[in-house]
Protein backbone atom coordinates (compact mmCIF):
# COMPACT_ATOMS: atom_id res chain seq x y z
CA UNK A 1 0.00 0.00 0.00
CA UNK A 2 1.94 3.20 -1.12
CA UNK A 3 1.55 6.33 1.22
CA UNK A 4 -0.47 9.24 0.40
CA UNK A 5 0.19 12.69 0.89
CA UNK A 6 -1.82 16.17 1.46
CA UNK A 7 -0.03 19.82 -0.03
CA UNK A 8 -1.30 23.07 -0.14
CA UNK A 9 0.20 25.54 -2.58
CA UNK A 10 -0.30 29.44 -2.29
CA UNK A 11 -1.34 30.23 -5.89
CA UNK A 12 -1.24 34.44 -6.36
CA UNK A 13 -1.10 35.37 -2.29
CA UNK A 14 -5.08 34.91 -2.70
CA UNK A 15 -5.82 31.90 -3.43
CA UNK A 16 -4.50 28.24 -1.99
CA UNK A 17 -4.20 24.90 -3.82
CA UNK A 18 -4.92 21.86 -2.01
CA UNK A 19 -4.01 18.72 -3.74
CA UNK A 20 -3.29 14.91 -2.88
CA UNK A 21 -0.49 12.83 -4.27
CA UNK A 22 1.29 9.91 -4.03
CA UNK A 23 4.41 11.22 -5.00
CA UNK A 24 4.87 14.97 -4.04
CA UNK A 25 8.01 15.34 -5.86
CA UNK A 26 6.98 14.41 -9.29
CA UNK A 27 4.11 16.37 -8.59
CA UNK A 28 5.29 19.68 -7.45
CA UNK A 29 7.36 19.73 -10.44
CA UNK A 30 4.40 19.23 -12.43
CA UNK A 31 2.90 22.81 -11.21
CA UNK A 32 6.37 24.34 -11.94
CA UNK A 33 6.29 23.40 -15.45
CA UNK A 34 2.58 24.20 -15.55
CA UNK A 35 1.62 20.75 -17.10
CA UNK A 36 -1.38 19.49 -15.16
CA UNK A 37 -4.30 21.86 -17.80
CA UNK A 38 -7.12 21.82 -14.89
CA UNK A 39 -4.64 23.77 -12.41
CA UNK A 40 -2.83 26.40 -14.90
CA UNK A 41 -6.10 28.81 -13.96
CA UNK A 42 -4.58 28.93 -10.65
CA UNK A 43 -1.25 29.95 -11.45
CA UNK A 44 0.14 33.33 -13.32
CA UNK A 45 1.55 32.84 -16.14
CA UNK A 46 5.58 33.53 -15.41
CA UNK A 47 6.71 37.23 -15.97
CA UNK A 48 8.15 38.14 -19.80
CA UNK A 49 11.03 39.60 -18.90
CA UNK A 50 12.92 39.08 -15.62
CA UNK A 51 13.76 42.79 -14.51
CA UNK A 52 11.51 44.72 -12.20
CA UNK A 53 9.73 48.15 -12.80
Amino acid sequence: MSMWYTYVLLCDQKTFYVGVTDNPVARIGQHRNRKPLFTKKFFPPPPLSGGFA
